[in-house]
């Protein structure tokens, strides 16, 4: 068993990515299941919410996709909800946000992980933002949202969005805060470049 708190249950190839923190070890763990590439059936955790602290039952190491060393198989997606989390205390968790993910871009080629020892591979991160943006391209037939991320004196970084509640007020024209604990994740790679591009997996208020 493993007692986790959420940051993230984002949108993954219609189905669903769960990822969070163990608390008794303060490692990430992302679940994943035996389906391919690792999506979770969405009716089964859509009511798991960012910052609820839950208990589940963990079936080991599952493929690491060549660059997502923190993928654990959830055996039977049983979960249950212990508690919630405050969005300050997650201030602890946030990593020095110079570097997102090994680099300043928004991708990394999978050739990069093999030049690392797997130890170092990184592929969550957990970032405060105290002036991000979220902006928006229209296409005919819906909008395409990023998450504008500034980084000390660096290019600001444009990362898409995979937090269904966030798209859900983007689309209703809500103000989010731009003060924002924020979860990046990397996807695993993309067939036509063989790059893992960045997301902004959950997003936080403060």
């Amino acid at each position: 068993m493993a007692r986790i708190v959420c940051l993230a249950n984002s949108y993954k190839e219609k189905g669903r990515c769960i990822a969070g923190i163990d608390l008794d070890t303060s490692e990430w763990i992302r679940l994943v299941s035996s389906e391919p590439g690792g999506k979770l059936p969405t009716h089964k955790v859509s009511s798991i919410n960012i910052l609820d602290v839950i208990e589940i039952s963990v079936a080991g190491d599952a493929s690491d996709e060549g660059c997502q060393s923190e993928n654990q198989l959830w055996g039977d997606i049983k979960w249950k909800k212990i508690s919630r989390m405050k969005s300050e205390d997650l201030l602890d968790y946030c990593e020095d946000n110079r570097v997102i993910l090994h680099n300043f871009e928004k991708s990394i080629p999978i050739e990069y992980f093999r030049t690392l020892p797997r130890e170092r591979w990184k592929s969550l991160q957990l970032v405060h933002q105290t002036n991000i943006t979220f902006e928006y391209t229209i296409w005919p037939e819906r909008r395409e949202y990023k998450a504008c991320l500034r980084l000390n004196d660096s290019k600001p970084l444009y990362l898409s969005i995979t937090d269904p509640n966030i798209l859900c007020r983007l689309d209703n024209n809500e103000k989010i805060s731009r003060n924002c604990i924020i979860t990046v994740s990397l996807a695993t790679p993309w067939k036509k470049d063989n790059k893992c591009y960045k997301v902004v997996a959950g997003v936080i208020e403060l």
